[in-house]
Formats: C-alpha cells, sequence, structure tokens
C-alpha cells in the first residue's frame, strides 16, 4: 500500500488564517503593553499636570506678593532724599543742642547772680 499524502496547496488564502492565529495573539500582547504603559504614563501626565498647577499657583502668589511691595516701595524715599532729610535733622538736632547749652549756660550764670544778690541782700529767694 502506498501513502498518499493529502497535501493542500499553499495559497494566500490559505495562509492568512495561519498567520492570524500565529501572529495576532502576539500583536494583542504587545498592544496590552503599550496600553498599560500608556495608563501609567496618563497617571504621572495628570501628577505632574496637579503639581504644576500648584506651582503656577504659587508663583501668582509670589507675583502678587512682589507687586504689593513694589507698592509699598515705591512711597520710600530714595536714598539720596533719605540722607538729605537725615543731614537737615541733624543739623537741627545740633543747633538744638547748642541752644540748649546756651541756656543752661545763661540759667547758671543767672542763678549765680541771683545768689550773690541774695547774700548781700540777706535774702533768700528760693523761699518763695
Amino acid at each position: 500500500m502506498t501513502k498518499v499524502s493529502k497535501q493542500t496547496s499553499i495559497t494566500l488564502e490559505n495562509l492568512i488564517p495561519a498567520i492570524k492565529d500565529a501572529i495576532l495573539p502576539e500583536i494583542n500582547k504587545k498592544f496590552a503593553e503599550i496600553d498599560l504603559q500608556f495608563s501609567k504614563v496618563s497617571k504621572q501626565f495628570k501628577s505632574v499636570r496637579s503639581d504644576l498647577a500648584a506651582v503656577v499657583h504659587k508663583v501668582n502668589d509670589l507675583n502678587e506678593k512682589v507687586d504689593d511691595i513694589a507698592e509699598s516701595i515705591k512711597y520710600l524715599p530714595t536714598t539720596e532724599i533719605y540722607l538729605a532729610s537725615q543731614d537737615k535733622l541733624m543739623g537741627e538736632l545740633k543747633k538744638s543742642e547748642e541752644a540748649a547749652t546756651i541756656t543752661t549756660q545763661h540759667y547758671i550764670d543767672t542763678s549765680d547772680r541771683i545768689d550773690k544778690i541774695d547774700n548781700y541782700l540777706n535774702f533768700n529767694s528760693n523761699i518763695m
């Protein structure tokens, strides 16, 4: 008895289902891995986006504070104006000290004179 082998002719139509059966599970597995990676990246992106929003909010708060400080600073005198006013103030203080010294000396002189007159007249003016 001779063996008769049943050979099917190889055609493109016969190969397509075999290729699908062999390759499709592998392709689906790779797509599942890609989908999982995409999901992880998407979660990380959302986290970064949230963090970025928080950073933007903080930067806006800082900008407002800087603007407030800038608004306050613009009313302060410049260094030249401040130093000029301090020079003027120190000049007035010096004049005031000189006047106080002169007045004190005048008081001492007058008090000594009154004491001499009191001694001469035998009168005590401190009683009044």
